[in-house]
């Protein structure tokens, strides 16, 4: 019987083999469950810290899917050891050079760069996710780009209603909701007409927008706000 055994690396860059091949390559009689069962009560082996619970498939005439443990290799040269015999002390010989290799300063710093490429890949992934935030809102504070005031309210994070009433507060705006010329004059905010349709007559309706540095002194309001 071949002392071979396929090595695995989880997600955390450990080496670890199958609970299952282990228990057939030491040629053990007792139930696989049994035996494992035993063997980590023995060890004092928890699920999740020292070993990682994998469900097989089912098999064609149905049934519960096979389970399988995954398990480090220091865990398995030691039920190696514990086993005894001439085939446990061969397999526990070829984790032992399988342990040197994966510890060589070459593969070492193969582990490490493959570590920083997959945060890099996690990094840009992350950015790609934020990027058409990021561009919506560098669009919502272009300088020439005026907004109204429900827009502006959704950028803040406030209800509309809620940020005309802290805005009359601050005696930045007039109770029918339009800015001081203090504010106009500074070149936060423009008011426009817009005609309306009412029955036979048009109305001239005058509606607000916030440039950019009007929104920004907006944010900074409200955050002293929140802080005092």
């Amino acid at each position: 019987m071949s002392n071979i055994i396929q090595i695995q690396t989880n997600d955390n860059m450990e080496q670890v083999v199958s609970a299952r091949e282990l228990h057939e390559k030491l040629g053990m009689q007792k139930d696989f469950t049994d035996w494992f069962k035993y063997q980590a009560a023995k060890i004092g082996l928890i699920e999740g810290k020292d070993f990682t619970t994998i469900l097989g498939e089912t098999s064609e005439r149905g049934g519960r899917p096979s389970v399988d443990y995954l398990i480090p290799i220091d865990i398995a040269k030691h039920i190696c050891m514990m086993s005894g015999g001439e085939n446990a002390h061969a397999i526990r010989q070829y984790f032992i050079q399988v342990e040197k290799a994966w510890n060589s300063p070459e593969m070492v710093m193969s582990r490490a760069l493959k570590l920083a490429e997959k945060k890099i890949a996690n990094l840009e992934e992350e950015r790609q996710k934020l990027l058409p935030k990021a561009e919506a809102y560098d669009t919502f504070m272009d300088g020439s780009n005026l907004q109204t005031m429900n827009d502006v309210a959704k950028c803040l994070g406030i209800g509309r209603n809620k940020l005309f009433k802290f805005l009359r507060e601050h005696k930045i705006m007039r109770a029918n909701n339009t800015p001081y010329q203090e504010y106009i004059d500074r070149g936060y905010f423009e008011v426009k007409e817009k005609p309306i349709q009412m029955g036979d007559s048009v109305i001239n309706y005058a509606q607000t927008y916030v440039a950019a540095k009007g929104v920004d002194y907006i944010r900074k309001l409200l955050d002293r706000s929140k802080s005092a």
